[in-house]
């Protein structure tokens, strides 16, 4: 398995175990502390699957698509 296979993108305090951890803050156990729609760091299309749970709603009606376009990018 790929270190990006699974991320858990604005993952906040909860760690799932065998996920790659993305949060704005720097948690023990987030492995990448940045901003959920700059994934810049992880290649075009290495992404099996993504997990934002309560994250979409922080983006306004003129950025969501943004983030959602990079999140693609990815898988």
């Amino acid at each position: 398995m790929g270190q990006y296979d699974k991320i858990h993108l604005g993952c906040g305090v909860k760690h799932l175990p065998g996920w790659f951890h993305v949060d704005a803050l720097a948690y023990d156990h987030v492995d990448h502390v940045g901003r959920v729609e700059d994934l810049s760091f992880i290649p075009d299309g290495s992404v099996k699957l993504i997990y934002a749970c309560h994250v979409l709603e922080h983006f306004g009606r003129r950025t969501y698509k943004d983030a959602l376009k990079e999140w693609y990018r990815v898988l």
